[in-house]
């Protein structure tokens, strides 16, 4: 016996996105309208902002002059599996409604459109964080129009071969679904233009508003002596190398770690890319904003959880590792933290990224960053100061230098030695010009040093990697080492107790030395002055 339903399915369909880490994942909203009591009930294994979104849409229908439909509402979002969190879905669900009621009959369209937006009582669309993660998900799926929030569109504009379609409200987006798109973007004002956009930014450019122009280029010729320490931030910047300053109060170790983002090179599209996802996920990316252009720099107070280092949460968010990717971290009065942030860093500086994993989700996020921390070498400060007096004990420096675990110290490339100002230093301090001349000129440096090393990777058919990240199976042929070389490195690094990993890094400075040094080969002089920038610890 065939059972025929002669009733008219009452049905809406609008795809949308989630987030996974800094992943976008599709999600398929349906909305069907039975016969029956009124009821909405929303499936598909959806936290408290996904239930609660029931009361916003419901609003934001009857504000937005639409009429709610009466009897059994059913919103399924899939796939059914993927915990779905968050407020993005409210415009989707909003407009699937109205489809499946009969109020909106979308536009017959080649190409699948995807939305994302919150809603607010008024029918407003709100912004949302991780937009341009969703943009890119759609566009690795083949969707090429997307519906947002108008305070994300100029970081969803990046994106290209997305065309991004902004709306300030519920019958903005509604319009959108039922007419066609050209014929939208080009009669409605409120949708930014693209080109306009581009054009914009571009002017912006030529106008000298760039990080070259910035007054923080003046920090490097504000400082006075410190050679050693200039020296070994500008070989830390030119291979991405991990560093530690040890000094006194007052020596110049922030001011230093400050310079050090100044000195790396400008991202590529790629990498301001990724940096641009993490901030946007984490809700730190500046309304109406785009891609972030400018070397992230985090610098954390020595009183941080663990959870606000590496990220989590119970709704998972990026952490300071993460903030920090392509860019710097650093850990001032390092020696303050305590030993379970400082420990969880030592996974990241290996492998360049953090997962996350507990009871109800996995998460990955990157975290490629340059460490640079900072601590007295003693609780007075006067450990290495030859013409003062120290109050502590060698025992009482060992501990203090112990609360940065064996393990992390051995991950730290340069070990810096820093001592206070002379008196021709202390003059030049607050007598001395002020010129972006030596920020330019180390920029320079590290940038040559950068392409070398890039080259080099190219003739060797390797991809591009700076020499702090060439893994030990690739460095003999990378970097052209000799066994004369080598025995002469492991000779010094026995002496010194250094353990594999440490000699590694020491023949992986020797070769950035030589590259800033504009040297082919690797010499003696280079592993030599590497050596010298290990922590010597008291006896």
């Amino acid at each position: 016996m065939e059972y025929i339903n002669k009733t008219k399915v009452k049905y809406g369909r609008v795809m949308s996105c989630a987030l996974d880490g800094i992943q976008g994942t599709l999600v398929e909203i349906e909305v069907s309208l039975l016969p029956g009591l009124p009821h909405f009930e929303i499936v598909g294994l959806g936290d408290c902002a996904v239930r609660e979104s029931r009361n916003r849409v419901y609003a934001a229908i009857r504000n937005s002059h639409y009429d709610f439909p009466q009897g059994r509402l059913t919103a399924s979002y899939a796939p059914a599996w993927l915990r779905k969190e968050g407020t993005g879905f409210d415009l989707a669900l909003a407009l699937a409604i109205l489809i499946a009621s009969g109020q909106l009959k979308p536009a017959e369209i080649d190409c699948p459109c995807c939305v994302f937006g919150e809603l607010s009582l008024t029918g407003r669309v709100k912004p949302l964080p991780g937009v341009i993660c969703r943009a890119v998900a759609c566009l690795n799926q083949g969707i090429s129009q997307i519906i947002i929030p108008q305070d994300n569109y100029y970081e969803a504009v990046e994106i290209e071969g997305v065309n991004s379609l902004a709306v300030t409200n519920l019958r903005d987006a509604a319009e959108i679904l039922s007419c066609n798109y050209l014929e939208r973007m080009q009669h409605n004002n409120k949708i930014p233009n693209k080109i306009e956009y581009l054009n914009n930014k571009l002017s912006i450019s030529e106008k000298g508003n760039s990080l070259l122009n910035d007054d923080s280029l003046t920090l490097l010729s504000k400082l006075s002596g410190q050679k050693k320490a200039l020296r070994a931030m500008l070989i830390a910047a030119s291979g991405w190398h991990h560093s530690l300053l040890l000094g006194s109060a007052g020596c110049g170790k922030t001011t230093l770690a400050r310079t050090v983002p100044l000195l790396l090179p400008d991202m590529d599209h790629e990498s301001a890319r990724s940096v641009t996802m993490v901030h946007s996920v984490a809700g730190k990316l500046p309304q109406g904003s785009g891609l972030i252009n400018r070397r992230p720099y985090e610098s954390p107070h020595h009183s941080v959880t663990k959870v606000a280092m590496i990220g989590g949460g119970t709704n998972p968010k990026p952490g300071l590792c993460s903030l920090a990717h392509k860019g710097v971290l650093f850990l001032d009065e390092m020696t303050e933290f305590t030993s379970g942030v400082l420990d969880c860093l030592r996974q990241p500086l290996e492998g360049q990224f953090i997962d996350i994993s507990r009871h109800n989700y996995n998460v990955r996020w990157p975290a490629d960053f340059l460490l640079i921390g900072a601590a007295n070498p003693c609780k007075c400060g006067n450990y290495l100061e030859p013409e003062l007096q120290c109050r502590c004990t060698v025992e009482s420096v060992r501990r203090h230098l112990d609360r940065i675990s064996g393990p992390l110290l051995d991950r730290m490339d340069l070990v810096v030695e820093m001592r206070r100002l002379s008196v021709q230093d202390l003059t030049g301090t607050v007598n001395r010009a002020i010129s972006c001349e030596p920020a330019l000129e180390a920029r320079k440096k590290v940038s040559q040093s950068w392409i070398k090393q890039y080259e080099r990777c190219s003739n060797y058919g390797l991809p591009p990697m700076l020499n702090g990240r060439v893994d030990n199976t690739n460095m003999v042929k990378l970097f052209e080492m000799d066994d004369k070389l080598l025995n002469y490195a492991a000779g010094f690094a026995d002496q010194l107790g250094l353990s594999a990993r440490g000699y590694i890094r020491v023949l992986r400075l020797a070769r950035t030395i030589s590259d800033l040094d504009e040297s082919r080969l690797v010499k003696k002089c280079h592993v030599a002055e590497a050596l010298q920038f290990r922590l010597q610890k008291p006896v």
